[in-house]
């Protein structure tokens, strides 16, 4: 018998989705519209971005791009959750991130890349 206990991933769940929608009302409260202009953004670098990607790529251009940023990172979650629920982006598996010590992350492709011609 083992002495682990049971997960309890429903429980997980609503926990995840409350962190994620509380990150998303901050970041809304402090730039109004936050999270509609990080969601054109990446939407826009998911019509042009065919190779895979991390979320912390997408955050890098958006600096790069002078974008706002969250008073709190956790705020592109609920970003690339959306997006996944648009069918803008899909998971496709995990790679290792520069911004956390190389732990896997969700690792993305855009279902809206348009074909560049040569």
């Amino acid at each position: 018998m083992s002495d682990q206990l049971p997960l309890d991933f429903a429980t997980a769940r609503r926990r995840r989705d409350s962190g994620i929608a509380r990150a998303a009302d901050h970041a809304d409260a402090e730039t109004p519209g936050w999270t509609d202009i990080a969601f054109e953004f990446l939407e826009a670098c998911a019509k042009v971005r065919a190779a895979p990607f991390l979320a912390e790529d997408v955050i890098e251009m958006a600096k790069a791009a002078h974008l706002p940023e969250p008073p709190d990172g956790r705020a592109w979650g609920g970003v690339f959750q959306r997006a996944a629920r648009r069918g803008v982006i899909s998971k496709i598996g995990f790679a290792p991130a520069k911004t956390s010590n190389c732990s896997p992350k969700v690792q993305w492709v855009s279902r809206i890349a348009r074909a560049v011609a040569a």
